[in-house]
């Protein structure tokens, strides 16, 4: 995931120093030790010398977490490619089966929203035009079709300048089981508001390391669930 920021005595003070947390569920394969790696992508924009400083941390939440009925991780993310919000997106959409036993589950999406994208001239031609959009994080506990209960909606309104081009919104709710209700269906709804048409980023293409390695891929829109 990722954001692009504005230089040192940018009118949009708010894009200056930005924070970005995202959020994983790792599911291993095999037993063993496990690797976790934190990538950093910089690229300046501008045609001056620029310099930008970071810094990072990672935490693990949880060493084990509860998997549905297959014994699968709950998780789901948006492969290549995006998808235009011009009127309303429902992505992405995770539907399981939890175990009997669980009474709790935490529902996580982080959604990757692109500023104008498809890209039109009309509404999208000047580094102050804006793509707006609202999404909403909705996880119903069902019975096959049936809900049985749901979460509180978990809501944010996103304002996006085409300078910035794209921003993380992250999104959490959780629910108390209902007993006798095992299908979990959770989804995003995505809904265009005013401005330019913008978009949700899917998994990007291979970026190089700068090692010189090889190659890694971002995810840069995905959703998970946490049972208890």
């Amino acid at each position: 995931m990722g954001e692009n920021i504005d230089p040192a005595g940018s009118a949009n003070t708010d894009r200056v120093n930005i924070t970005i947390v995202t959020r994983f569920l790792v599911s291993a394969t095999s037993t063993g030790s496990m690797v976790c790696r934190v990538y950093y992508r910089g690229h300046s924009l501008s045609e001056l010398t620029s310099a930008i400083t970071v810094e990072g941390e990672l935490r693990f939440a949880d060493p084990s977490v509860g998997e549905d009925v297959n014994s699968l991780a709950m998780q789901t993310s948006l492969p290549n490619g995006n998808t235009p919000v011009s009127s309303i997106a429902r992505i992405p959409v995770l539907d399981r089966t939890l175990t009997a036993s669980q009474t709790k589950v935490d529902v996580i999406a982080d959604v990757e929203f692109m500023a104008c994208y498809p890209f039109d001239a009309a509404t999208c031609g000047h580094s102050s035009d804006r793509s707006n959009a609202k999404f909403t994080l909705f996880v119903n506990q069902m019975n096959g079709d049936t809900v049985c209960k749901s979460a509180t909606a978990a809501q944010s309104v996103v304002s996006v300048l085409k300078q910035t081009h794209h921003k993380a919104v992250p999104m959490y709710t959780s629910l108390d089981l209902a007993p006798g209700c095992r299908r979990l269906y959770a989804y995003v709804k995505a809904e265009y508001v005013s401005g330019a048409v913008g978009s949700i980023q899917g998994e990007t293409s291979p970026l190089p390391d700068a090692d010189g390695s090889g190659t890694h891929t971002s995810v840069m829109t995905h959703m998970f669930a946490v049972p208890r």
